[in-house]
């Protein structure tokens, strides 16, 4: 099996952040996650984003929906083509993103570096230009053992929302065998509606999973 080379990041920066996604995702209380697009142009020019949209289209009137089914959307806007957000810092430093996830304004992006002295100057940028970012995992590639081998959990990419209802439902005994309560009395006790509460868990179990299953 090859081994693991260079670095792995994961960071996150908490909204407001200037990216386009984000503000979307924030504006929608949504998730949006596989996004493609080109480094924006110094002339100005209209950049296309397209992108996965997890929610109700119909929040999306700024967007051209390419595909929709159950819940999940596939979707192409334009935005001005000079920003300053981190996905373009890091086109600037020409390092592509393997990850990308907007979950109710707070981006989280996962990319890959050489070296450290690369990582170095893309952290220095960020520290600079977006107050709220944070690093959430650093993975130095062994020598001596695959990428898949070991697993980190990394809870930095839940909300806050996310993190209390799975506290919430793990000491009420939801995930138990056998279960100890349903969503419909954690719900009451959150006082929100039960479908609400899956909503939340399923999305946070999604990403702990990924984790796990992807690495």
């Amino acid at each position: 099996m090859e081994r693991a080379q260079g670095i792995r990041s994961t960071v996150t920066f908490r909204a407001p952040v200037p990216c386009p996604l984000a503000e979307l995702s924030s504006k929608t209380g949504s998730r949006i996650s596989s996004f493609r697009t080109s480094i924006p142009p110094a002339d100005g020019t209209p950049t296309t984003l397209e992108f996965t949209f997890t929610g109700s289209p119909d929040e999306l009137t700024d967007a051209e929906i390419i595909f929709n089914a159950d819940k999940l959307a596939v979707c192409r806007i334009s935005h001005p083509g000079v920003t300053d957000c981190p996905c373009t810092c890091l086109g600037r430093h020409k390092t592509p993103i393997s990850r990308f996830l907007a979950d109710e304004g707070e981006l989280t992006l996962e990319f890959y570096s050489k070296n450290f002295e690369d990582l170095q100057a893309i952290f220095t940028d960020f520290q600079t230009q977006f107050p709220t970012f944070d690093l959430q995992r650093l993975i130095r590639g062994p020598t001596d053992v695959s990428d898949h081998d070991f697993v980190l959990i990394d809870t930095g990419t839940l909300t806050n929302r996310q993190m209390q209802m799975l506290e919430t439902a793990y000491h009420a005994g939801y995930f138990g065998r056998p279960r100890r309560t349903n969503a419909t009395e954690i719900a009451a006790e959150l006082d929100i509606d039960p479908t609400t509460f899956r909503e939340h868990v399923n999305l946070a179990l999604e990403k702990l999973l990924r984790d796990i299953v992807i690495g």
